[in-house]
This record gives C-alpha cells, structure tokens and sequence, in this order.
C-alpha cells in the first residue's frame, strides 16, 4: 500500500493513457494533428484577447466576456498539452504524482470558470435582449470586472480540496490512468480506501458548478425566447436571435461532449476506451480550438478588428510584404514586374525538377529484383520528404489561386492563406522529420528520457 508520498525512495507516479491498440507509429502520427490543434488553440484565443485589449470599440460587456472565455480556453489547453503531447510525441505515458495533482487541480478550475464565464454571457444576452435601455448602466467595467473576479475564485476555491484529499488516500492497485490527462474520478478510483467522502465532494463541486450552470443558461435562453417572440417585426425578431448564435454554438460545443461523457461512464460502463478518449478529447480540446473561429466568423465587430489588425490600411491583402501585394498597389503599367514574377517562379520553385526524380525514383523502385519488401523500404526512405514538399507546395499553390481568382474574396481569406504558406513548413517539418527518422527520433527520446528521470520506469 502507497500513499502519494512514495516509499522506499522511490517516486510514486501514474500512468497516462492514449487510444490503445495502435502501433506506435500510428499513435506518432497523432501528435502532428494534435499539434496543429493546440497551435490553433493557443494562437486564435491570444488573438482574440489582442483584439480586444487593443481596440477601445471592443472594451464593451460582450467582447470583455469573450476575452474572458479565450482566457479559460488557453488556460484549459495549457493543462492539457504536456501530457498529451508526451504520450502521443515522445512515446512516454509517466507523470509524477504531485505533477498530475496539479494537473487535475488547474484542468477542473479552467473547466469551471469556462462553463461560468458562458452563464455570464448568456446573462449578458438576456439584459441585452430583455432590457436594452438599460444595459449599458447594468453591466460597467466595474461589475464586468466583480463577475471577472467572483469566476475565478469560485473555480479555484471549489477546485482547491481536491488535490489535498487524493493525496492523503492510499494507493495499493494499478496506476493505470484512463485518459491522456489526470482527472479527479480517474485518479480516486485507483484508491483502495473509503472515497465516500472524495465521491460526495466530487458530486457537489459537479452540481453546483456545471450542472447548476447548464440549467440556469437553458432558463435564460428561454427568458431570451420568450422576449423575443413577443416582438412584432420577423427583422427584430431575427436580428435578436443573430446576436445569440456565437453563444449558442460555444455553449453546445462545450456540454455536448461533457454530457456524453457522463452518460458513457453512468449507463454504458462497457463502452470501449476509445469511445471515452475521444469524447474527452472532444470536451477538453475542441472548445478551446473552435471557440475563436465561431466567434471570427460570426461577430462582425471581431471580424473587422482581425482583419484591421493584420492591414491596417486594408490595401495590403496579406500582412507580411509580398511582391504580388505591392505590385497591386501601383498606379503605372506592371506588366514587366509580372512577367519577372512569373519567370522567377518558373526557374526557382523547382516543382518540375522534383516531379522527376521521383519518377526516376519510382521507376528504379519498381525495378528491384528483391521483390516487394525492396521497392517498399526504399520508398519508405521518401515519406518525409514527400510530406516536406506537399507542406511546402500546397499552401503555396493555394496562395497563388487565391490571389488569381479570390480578387473580390474577403481579405481574412488572403491573410490566412498567406500565413499558412508562410508558417506551417517551419512548425510541421521538424515535427515530421522527427517522426519519420529514426535516428533523429531515437535521440530526441534519449534528451527526453534524461530531462524526465521517470520515463519508462513503473512504481
């Protein structure tokens, strides 16, 4: 029997888990998408927050509680990424057992203050819908600020026994995790004591935070309903709802997930581990992906604010000097600069000159008298450059497109194709060449395995 402290000396620590029963090169793969996610998290809710903070247009109720839900999402994928990305890139399911306390303790406060932040913006919704008149006088910066601070300590004081109650149970079974990340239920479980008290706690903290405020946002969307449907003009009636849908989208993205987790673990106890991961998932990275994308795309304000940020003058389509973007800005005839564009692409990009060594590669694969098992090895040595170059080409091509028949597309279009193009090759390249190449693969796990002394070693 162990308790939290160890013995022995030796470190006490829990094993995380991932999807089960793929081959190690699959579950590799896993981390390039992964990665892409988080990247999308952590960049659009920054931008979403520089936005807000740097345009006084937006320092209104609405826009300072999105900052205040991009503030919950980073937080939420923060406490998520190092194990996840240490399972699924570097092949290693070990965290020390104060390291998933903690882990447990800031991903259950930012899940709480992100299901309070979207009742405050459901309540937000109401007093803008119900009494107009008296929304600017209703909601200040200073009760805005007063509802900022009532969220955060309410998840952190709810949040902070937990971790002081698991680490006073004894652990005497399999340290066997059954997600990616610590959890509260899936951390008690492996407890061989009484968790009456842990589970009663784990009931209220789960009532009283998400299930009280699930119910209370289904109240004022009915409130919100039943205002607007006694406005008489269909346009007021439809311009109203509108204001509701990023809202209404965050708000499903955020407990669809989180109610089908509860059902799986309630009524379908069989259910196998990769139903349950992947809703996890769904619940814990989804969210915080998708959240600044709703909300670009549906609050015009926001979307103005983005593209003005990146150019300001709006004659630039992309907010990074490019040659085709300049010559669109002269007033004299630009027929030579095309033409010097179109040659340099020509004699510089080399797509041609790569289409045929890899036909001659081809060719001289198929020509191996060792049979299948030899032309397959061979081309297995190409994986990575051939995921290089479509990194490098497509964005590229897509780049060209846009700027050859999206003239009258929306500059948001243009400014992300052009990031795209510009920064994906340098963040996807070392992450695939260090999955496809072996050696550089073996010694990244070697750094890995010396910064992390509990790499590999089970309890």
């Amino acid at each position: 029997m162990l308790n939290l402290n160890g013995t022995g000396g030796k470190p006490f620590a829990f094993f995380l888990a991932g999807f089960s029963g793929l081959g190690a090169g699959r579950q590799l793969w896993l981390s390039v998408p992964l990665c892409l996610m988080y990247l999308i998290a952590l960049s659009g809710n920054c931008l979403i927050l520089v936005v807000v903070g740097l345009h006084p247009s937006l320092h209104e109720p609405m826009y300072l509680f999105l900052a205040m839900l991009s503030l919950a999402d980073l937080g939420l994928s923060v406490s998520t990424l190092p194990t996840v990305l240490q399972i699924y890139a570097f092949d290693s399911g070990v965290v020390s057992a104060d390291a998933c306390l903690a882990q447990l303790f800031f991903i259950h406060t930012f899940s709480v203050m992100e299901s309070s932040v979207l009742l405050a913006m459901a309540f937000d919704r109401f007093v803008a819908i119900r009494h107009p008149l008296r929304y600017v006088s209703a909601l200040t910066q200073v009760r805005i600020g007063g509802i900022g601070l009532a969220i955060v300590l309410r998840g952190v004081g709810l949040h902070i026994p937990a971790p002081v109650m698991l680490k006073r149970l004894p652990y005497c079974r399999s340290h066997q995790l059954s997600h990616s990340y610590c959890l509260h239920p899936d951390v008690m479980k492996l407890a061989c004591a009484d968790t009456t008290p842990n589970s009663t706690y784990g009931l209220f903290v789960l009532l009283s935070t998400l299930g009280l405020d699930s119910l209370l946002i289904v109240l004022s969307y009915a409130l919100i309903l039943r205002t607007v449907l006694s406005i008489a003009s269909r346009e007021e009636r439809s311009k109203a709802l509108s204001t509701c849908v990023s809202h209404i989208c965050a708000v499903l993205l955020f407990y669809t997930p989180l109610i089908s987790l509860s059902m799986i673990h309630r009524f379908w106890k069989t259910a196998p581990p990769h139903a349950r991961t992947l809703l996890s998932y769904l619940h814990f990275l989804v969210p915080p992906v998708l959240n600044p994308v709703v909300y670009s795309i549906k609050t015009q304000q926001v979307r103005k604010q983005i593209i003005r940020l990146f150019h300001p003058n709006r004659a630039v389509l992309s907010h990074s000097c490019l040659h085709q973007d300049l010559i669109c800005l002269a007033y004299a005839n630009t027929a030579f600069n095309s033409l010097y564009a179109l040659i340099l692409i020509f004699l510089t990009m080399g797509s041609d000159l790569i289409f045929i060594s890899y036909s001659l590669i081809l060719k001289t694969a198929l020509g191996m008298s060792s049979g299948d098992e030899g032309y397959r090895k061979a081309l297995g040595t190409c994986v990575s450059h051939l995921c290089a170059i479509l990194v490098f080409y497509v964005p590229v091509l897509g780049l060209s497109v846009a700027h050859r028949f999206g003239r009258h597309a929306s500059p948001l279009l243009h400014v992300v194709v052009g990031d795209i193009s510009l920064l994906l090759p340098p963040l996807m390249n070392p992450v695939i060449y260090s999955i496809r190449t072996r050696k550089i693969y073996s010694r990244i796990l070697r750094i890995t395995s010396v910064l992390n002394p509990l790499g590999r070693k089970r309890c």
